[in-house]
């Protein structure tokens, strides 16, 4: 991929989820095809450069989405972490905004109840899974394929990261 700045990166998140939504059967035949043929290193660190590439250009403080229609779990020390934010007890904050769902702690509300005009009103205390997000600097990619895609129609980043990872890796097919 050449150097310099990106062109045409998509933020509009109405375009985005009715592109997601056209491209889901392309999209999953693209993770098959990661999955099979693709070396997972090589993989990793062509996602990764786009990633930062992509990243520096869209304000995830600005868009907020995921926030919107994302439910993070959370870890033992993010609980105590976001209750004592909030001048809580971790018993108070499991109570009043944590629910389980297969064994995980879940927030209840949609969308998340610390979101504050698309910021996190607590973003220091933000959980884990929040800060890590959209995972894309991660390896294993293709291991976690399935997920981002799930992420494809939510996330700017996610869209754009993928729909130029499918220029890079499919034109040599």
């Amino acid at each position: 991929m050449k150097n310099g700045p990106l062109q045409s990166i998509e933020k509009d998140l109405k375009k985005i989820a009715m592109i997601s939504e056209q491209l889901r059967d392309e999209n999953f035949r693209f993770r098959r095809f990661i999955k099979e043929r693709m070396d997972d290193r090589k993989l990793d660190l062509i996602v990764k450069d786009l990633y930062h590439k992509i990243a520096s250009e869209i304000d995830c403080q600005a868009c907020g989405n995921c926030c919107q229609v994302s439910f993070p779990t959370l870890t033992k020390t993010d609980v105590n972490r976001l209750a004592k934010a909030l001048g809580l007890k971790s018993a108070q904050f499991q109570e009043q905004f944590i629910k389980l769902e297969d064994g995980d702690m879940v927030l209840k509300a949609e969308p998340c109840p610390f979101l504050n005009d698309k910021r996190c009103s607590h973003y220091e205390a933000r959980p884990t899974a929040c800060k890590s997000y959209p995972h894309l600097h991660k390896s294993g990619f293709s291991q976690r394929s399935f997920f981002v895609l799930e992420n494809f129609g939510v996330c700017p980043i996610v869209f754009n990261v993928v729909q130029r990872l499918k220029n890079i890796i499919w034109r040599y097919r």
